[in-house]
């Protein structure tokens, strides 16, 4: 046997369970022949149609008037959707128009205390606005062009399973659980953007499996809450369970939640001896049409090991396997991501930490076992944020976030988020020889960030200031007469360019800021200065020389200059860059 899957004792577990299921047999049976007798399948189902799928108590809140009861999917959130070269982002998408259904099935097996129901939604047109970002080569590079617009996504003929899992509580029966699937023949896309109406596209699966998770989701909701309410007013079938009956349900409870904390306590286990407590998330690049890039490295999330269980275990036995759903819970989720910021406005990089918090996280899981071989299957989806999501940005960033913050809430907040949920869904694979979550190792991480092109913050020798698109970019935007003068003015009326790099903004000299750095006169620097300050900077060997020797002639100029104040010294009549020495910190060139 391969050590390397995990053992979670499904053999016991089937003998436990299938002694309880063996030795109740006939009280099971008398209770399900008690119920079938007052034709309870005929009964909600007239009462479902007549009712049109709304919950008696939101009837009443009405006061009957079906046009106050929400009658259609409303998505929410935010969503992305990857295609060839670009990746669409979604905001609150929700059905067009309200949602049509028939009831194909609708089966009570009292003996197992399982609803089968299965319903007709025919077409589905879900409806929402996008925006792009382009991607080329590299997917983990994303370019932001202002490209929005109206989609739509049509989904022929679904269907939708389920199953709920009934429990006596108080001698009342009532859904503890809902299992579910969702299937569709056809996919079709439809957006508009600022130029024309695409024609339809045919899409697979794959590309919407989110809203499709989304959407089963929220028929989970809509149908547990609605036969709920309905077994609350109308459901007396519970009254009818004797003593032996509701020791049964106790006895299986209390076997089911008994067994699933030990599988979590096994995978609490697992993922720390993996080291998944930390797993890394990928990295990626978001360049504004403005010249302005965020760059997101170092992406670690933490909290996986938070797994728990929320609410009671069920179980199904069909053949040669068993089946426990239940929902899981993790606490305070948490995605560190280590930014730097590039403006074009002449303004150094600015670097901080980035993080996303998902307070409250759920989902369901289910746990597939089979007795002999002995194995384990783990499935997780129809996941949910209880609590809002939240967004922290610490570095100097957080005191300019205007400059970006619609990039941050909708485009860099929805990747981080995926990201989330991709890491938690991947758990189920750690009872495999290889799991498909990636350990964080901050050696590797800091080894391949020095083995980096060097830039301002890596390495004191380079100046990595803007490269040569951002300097295009920057007198693209300056007015046409400072752009002449920049391109063409005359090297005897240059002043000089005073430039302090911060890497920190504690570093940072006394008095300096972003607008006295922009206040100095760019207007007279000549072109092939600017191209002396695009970085990175390499040198040839023939250029150190002359590096060193300019770097002596400032250490000269700096000496004869010490003696006087800074506001005292003259000033050079010849068009030059120099780099005063801050205390308290090395000089960088």
């Amino acid at each position: 046997k391969n050590q390397c899957w995990m053992n979670v004792n499904a053999q016991n577990h089937f003998e436990t369970m299938d002694g309880l299921d063996s030795r109740y047999e006939s009280v099971r049976k008398k209770y399900e022949e008690a119920i079938k007798s007052d034709d309870f399948d005929k009964q909600m189902l007239d009462m479902m149609l007549k009712t049109k799928g709304a919950a008696e108590r939101v009837s009443q809140k009405s006061s009957g008037d079906p046009g106050l009861i929400p009658a259609g999917i409303n998505l929410g959130g935010y969503s992305m959707m990857r295609l060839q070269d670009s990746i669409l982002f979604f905001h609150r998408m929700k059905l067009r128009n309200n949602t049509h259904f028939r009831v194909d099935v609708l089966h009570n097996d009292l003996a197992n205390m399982v609803l089968t129901a299965k319903l007709s939604l025919n077409d589905l047109h879900i409806l929402g606005a996008y925006e792009r970002l382009i991607t080329e080569s590299d997917p983990s590079e994303l370019f932001y062009k202002p490209t929005f617009g109206e989609v739509e996504f049509l989904l022929r003929n679904v269907q939708y399973n389920m199953e709920g899992r009934y429990r006596l509580l108080r001698k009342k029966l009532t859904i503890e659980l809902v299992v579910s699937d969702i299937t569709t023949n056809d996919i079709l896309m439809t957006y508009q953007n600022n130029e024309d109406t695409t024609k339809p596209i045919t899409l697979q699966r794959k590309n919407i499996d989110e809203f499709l998770d989304r959407l089963k989701t929220d028929l989970d909701k809509w149908l547990k809450d609605y036969f709920n309410d309905y077994l609350m007013y109308f459901g007396l079938e519970g009254s009818k369970a004797n003593a032996e009956l509701l020791e049964y349900e106790k006895e299986k409870t209390l076997a089911l939640d008994d067994y699933t904390d030990q599988v979590l306590e096994k995978m609490k286990k697992r993922l720390l001896e993996l080291y998944f407590d930390a797993v890394q998330i990928p990295k990626f690049t978001v360049t504004a049409v403005t010249g302005m890039q965020i760059k997101l490295t170092k992406g670690v999330l933490r909290g996986l090991d938070t797994i728990h269980r929320r609410g009671l275990a069920t179980c199904k036995r069909e053949d040669k396997f068993r089946k426990i759903d239940m929902t899981i819970g993790f606490s305070s989720l948490q995605a560190t991501y280590h930014y730097e910021a590039v403006f074009n406005t002449g303004v150094p990089p600015i670097n901080g930490v980035l993080f996303v918090t998902a307070h409250e996280l759920i989902a369901h899981m289910g746990l597939i076992l089979t007795k002999n071989p002995e194995t384990l299957n783990i499935v997780i989806d129809s996941l949910e944020q209880v609590k809002p999501e939240s967004i922290t940005v610490e570095g100097p960033a957080n005191r300019i976030i205007g400059n970006f913050k619609n990039l941050l809430e909708r485009h860099i907040f929805t990747f981080i988020s995926n990201a989330i949920i991709h890491n938690v869904k991947m758990i189920s694979t750690i009872t495999q020889c290889e799991p498909r979550l990636n350990a964080f190792n901050i050696e590797e991480q800091t080894l391949s960030q020095e083995n980096e092109p060097n830039t301002d913050n890596r390495n004191k020798n380079e100046l990595s200031y803007k490269n040569e698109e951002q300097i295009n970019e920057t007198l693209k935007q300056t007015n046409e007469a400072e752009s002449v003068e920049m391109l063409n003015g005359n090297g005897n009326d240059a002043t000089n360019i005073e430039i302090s790099i911060d890497k920190h903004e504690s570093d940072a000299a006394p008095g300096s800021s972003e607008e006295e750095i922009e206040g100095e006169n760019r207007s007279n620097v000549k072109s092939e200065e600017v191209e002396r300050i695009k970085g990175p900077m390499v040198f040839s060997d023939g250029d150190e020389d002359q590096s060193k020797s300019e770097s002596s002639e400032i250490e000269k100029k700096k000496k004869k200059n010490d003696v006087l104040p800074k506001h005292k010294q003259k000033r050079n009549k010849k068009s030059s860059i120099f780099i005063n020495k801050i205390p308290g910190r090395k000089n960088e060139k």
